[in-house]
This record gives C-alpha cells, sequence and structure tokens, in this order.
C-alpha cells in the first residue's frame, strides 16, 4: 500500500511538471530527463555504488556542444548543481515550485546533486558510445538475436522510418516533434544522419527519407497525450505555434512551411 500511495504521488509530481514543461518549453520530455540523468546518480551514491554506464550519448546525436566531446564520460554540470537558486523545472525557478503546490520532497527525484558532493565521491559516469560504436540498427539486430525486443507493432514509427528506437513511452513522438518545431531537425533527420555517419544509407538516401518522414505529426497518442496535459486541442496548437521561430517559420494561406532545413543547405 505505501509503494501504491508513493507511486500514485510521484506520477502526480511528473504529470504537473510535464505539464509545466510543454507550456514554457515546449519540452514535454523534460521530467523523463532529470529522472533519467539524476535519479541513477542519487542512487547510486546512496548505495555506494561507484560506476554508472550510460547507453547514451548526446554527442552521437549531433547536439550536446562540447559537454562531450571526445570524453568517455558524462559532463558534471549535467546533473550538479552549486545553488538552488539557479535550478529550474518546468521552467518555473527553484524557489516559485511552492506557487505549484510542488515541495521539496515532491522534487526529490528530479533534483541533481550537489557539485561538492559528486567531486568528493569515487562516482565515475560512463557512457558506453565512448567504447562501442553507436549503432541503433546493429543494436536492433543484436536485441533480435540475443532479447526478447520487440519492435513497434505499427511497423515505422511516426515522424520517421526506423521501428526499433525511442519506444519507451507514448510521449516519444511528441518529443521529437517538438524538437521539429523549435529547430527544423526532426526524428528522421536524427535517424538519417546517424545511419550515415555509419556508412548504413547515403546522404541522397538520408535526404529523401528526411523530405517524406521528418516532422510528421504523432497522432497514434494524441488523446492520450492531450488528456495527460490537461488540454482542449486548441491551446496545444497555440502553444505549438508560439515556439515557432520566425527565420525558420513562415504561415502562408494558412498553413506553416519550414524556410530552413538541413537537406536544403
Amino acid at each position: 500500500l505505501a509503494i501504491s500511495i508513493l507511486s500514485t504521488k510521484y506520477e502526480k509530481i511528473h504529470k504537473k511538471l510535464t505539464q509545466l514543461s510543454f507550456k514554457n518549453l515546449l519540452h514535454p520530455f523534460q521530467p523523463f530527463v532529470m529522472g533519467q540523468y539524476y535519479f541513477p546518480i542519487k542512487v547510486a551514491q546512496e548505495k555506494k555504488i561507484n560506476l554508472i554506464i550510460y547507453g547514451d550519448s548526446y554527442a552521437e546525436r549531433g547536439f550536446g556542444g562540447n559537454l562531450h566531446v571526445a570524453s568517455n564520460s558524462f559532463a558534471p554540470a549535467l546533473f550538479t548543481y552549486k545553488d538552488k537558486k539557479s535550478l529550474f523545472f518546468g521552467g518555473v525557478p527553484y524557489e516559485k515550485l511552492k506557487d505549484f503546490d510542488i515541495n521539496d520532497n515532491d522534487i526529490y527525484p528530479y533534483m541533481p546533486i550537489k557539485e561538492d558532493s559528486f567531486f568528493s565521491s569515487n562516482l565515475s559516469v560512463l557512457q558506453l558510445p565512448y567504447y562501442v560504436n553507436y549503432n541503433p540498427q546493429s543494436n536492433y539486430y543484436y536485441s533480435i538475436k540475443h532479447t526478447n525486443f520487440e519492435v513497434n507493432p505499427d511497423g515505422r514509427t511516426e515522424g520517421t522510418y526506423t521501428k526499433y528506437a525511442s519506444l519507451d513511452d507514448k510521449i516519444d513522438g511528441l518529443h521529437y516533434y517538438t524538437w521539429f518545431i523549435k529547430t527544423g531537425r526532426g526524428r528522421a533527420t536524427e535517424d538519417a544522419a546517424i545511419e550515415v555517419r555509419n556508412k548504413i544509407i547515403t546522404r541522397e538516401e538520408a535526404v529523401a527519407l528526411v523530405k517524406k518522414y521528418d516532422g510528421e505529426f504523432p497522432k497514434k497518442y494524441y488523446k492520450d497525450i492531450l488528456d495527460y496535459l490537461d488540454m482542449e486541442e486548441s491551446e496545444f496548437n497555440e502553444i505549438i505555434d508560439k515556439f515557432r521561430p520566425k527565420h525558420l517559420w513562415k504561415k502562408s494561406n494558412g498553413k506553416w512551411n519550414l524556410l530552413q532545413a538541413v537537406w536544403k543547405n
């Protein structure tokens, strides 16, 4: 019963943070990322575990600045903090979370760790792609052979041409779609870029795939997402359009057109 109550409590907090992140940042995935980066490190410190290996790397996906380049470990800046006043959650400063009925206990799983706490520990946080080539297609074939991994039962995933990556939850599709709105770079661009670098497809093939699938709206779980955000479709669309950069998007005859794209250069 205690576990059930705790799960229900944090489910409500996660939902609230997702709503704030979508409205303020057009980043519905932020609470997921916070939990992914912060919570395992916190548990490792509490249980005196000295090694964490993450299977993903921002550098392999073409973003992340200089934090990961030529490094076998995650930069501490990704999961540590010096002062709580510098922290934001869903675009809300730490000290204003109480205005949204979120207290210190509620936000604990989403808190990074103190910088001095990390540097005084023996914990190493490594990233697997530094040692092993990050190739989702090879990983897929390995998983099929050695595990019970199942691909997207509907075939390819919305917004791209692959069917085996980033199938964690219903909000993944919206996460990639919001990328596309804010940057002009969608899920197909990411998948194709990785496969070009791994010499699986040519750049010409990648361009064709990006033109066909990038920016496809994730319809499959749209109603579920609106329910989770406690939002009407009109408000959802208003928020989406508010985050379209003017140098990337122009509306003509009631339709939004992408002005800049990787494949146009």
